[in-house]
């Protein structure tokens, strides 16, 4: 059974799923861009590049600090 990752705001707002190993890219206001794997823990975390973080607190942070997040097809 495949896992889903389903990245929601604090506030419940869902953005978009990822597939469990997916990838997720992150755009800063700069230009510059990063793409980091995530891996399903549960319904409400996720690990990062190999850290825990709680979805929504993460989704939130990065909106504040003016990030675009965005899922994207498998890295190679």
């Amino acid at each position: 059974m495949s896992r889903v990752i389903h990245l929601v705001d604090g506030k419940g707002n869902s953005l978009f799923d990822l597939s469990d190993g997916g990838y997720l890219r992150v755009d800063s206001p700069d230009g510059d861009n990063r793409i980091m794997q995530c891996e399903y823990i549960d319904n409400t975390r996720m690990r990062i590049d190999g850290v825990e973080q709680v979805i929504p607190q993460f989704v939130d942070m990065m909106k504040a600090e003016g990030m675009w997040l965005r899922p994207v097809g498998v890295r190679g």
